[in-house]
């Protein structure tokens, strides 16, 4: 699953203006087959329903296509990610670095990581100030960048930089004070 989800964010990432130009332009047609035909009908009779125009259900249809497919993987990167993350996270942490510097207390940091994947309640907010904090753990190095809430100063957004997807999608939200006055 996390090779597949590596294949995907690679191939995905060069193809996404070329798939956003075709939703937008199965749109257009779709929008256009419907302003035509209902100028070419005559007055609908009570009762007899009208036809959906052929260039509405192709044109929707791939745009729907084009869009639930970008949100489908986007769902199976950002699985993928959670899984490689995973068992780095979970494994005996051996050290703690916030933008390079080593942290001496860093259970707080850690478990608050580890809480990251628990849902949250959405708010009109966006991060700020981001970290840069490398786990050292015992079975491999782990780079996460929490970046501060613009609201609740205490709320982190959690992106994963292995993954192009994730380096702009976060794959969690982690609650601390532990990043305060840094």
């Amino acid at each position: 699953m996390i090779a597949f989800a590596h294949f995907l964010d690679n191939t995905m990432k060069p193809l996404q203006p070329y798939l956003i130009g075709l939703a937008i332009m199965c749109w257009a047609i779709s929008a256009v087959s419907v302003i035509r035909a209902s100028r070419a009908r005559e007055p609908m009779i009570i009762g007899v329903p009208k036809k959906i125009p052929r260039g509405f259900l192709a044109g929707g249809i791939v745009f729907a296509a084009v869009i639930g497919g970008e949100f489908a993987v986007g769902g199976l990167i950002e699985r993928g990610a959670v899984l490689e993350i995973w068992p780095l996270l979970s494994s005996r942490i051996e050290s703690v670095t916030v933008s390079g510097a080593a942290l001496k207390e860093t259970d707080a940091v850690v478990n608050a990581l580890r809480e990251m994947f628990s849902p949250t309640m959405a708010h009109h907010s966006h991060p700020t100030k981001c970290f840069r904090v490398v786990l050292q753990t015992e079975k491999g190095s782990l780079e996460l960048d929490p970046c501060r809430d613009s609201d609740n100063p205490h709320e982190y957004w959690v992106y994963y930089p292995n993954f192009k997807f994730t380096r702009m999608n976060e794959v969690g939200h982690a609650f601390t004070d532990a990043l305060d006055g840094m």
